[in-house]
């Protein structure tokens, strides 16, 4: 008798999917049936991460790309609904944490990166891949944040 995977036929998007959670996430999902978009900026991390999710039986398809820039957001939801009929995850994983300082002493560009990336592109990507959150039978968005948010420390 075979083990039936809860994730088996469903397609999930995973960012920031080079190391840490986001690359732990994958693999779970992947090993949990689901075929799993990597995205992140680092195609070598990628690589890697997909390489492992394949030596253990799954399937994945990388996606390097910089969720801050123009409209990449777009372009990549636009590939993954040629490609796909429905999105079933979404995790919202990539993020930056920027310089831990006081306020006066935050550089503005910085902040606007920060802002781009752990606001922005998170809306964007909601935004984006609606259309195909809704072809799925249950969809599910996850949004990972700090425990900093529970427990907060200076200058965070």
């Amino acid at each position: 008798m075979t083990e039936e995977k809860p994730f088996t036929g469903k397609l999930a998007l995973v960012t920031g999917a080079s190391r840490g959670i986001g690359a732990a996430t994958a693999e779970a999902l992947a090993a949990a049936g689901a075929h799993v978009i990597l995205v992140a900026r680092t195609a070598t991390a990628l690589e890697e991460v997909e390489e492992r999710i394949n030596a253990a039986g799954g399937s994945a398809t990388i996606a390097p790309l910089d969720l801050s820039l123009g409209d990449s957001i777009r372009k990549l939801a636009e590939a993954i609904g040629g490609r796909w009929d429905a999105l079933h995850v979404l995790m919202l994983n990539a993020a930056m944490l920027g310089s831990l300082t006081p306020v006066e002493h935050i550089d503005g560009a910085e902040f606007v990166r920060l802002l781009q990336l752990n606001l922005v592109a998170n809306q964007a990507l909601i935004a984006a891949f609606d259309p195909l959150l809704r072809k799925a039978d249950k969809a599910e968005v996850v949004a990972l944040t700090s425990s900093v948010g529970a427990t907060p420390r200076a200058y965070w």
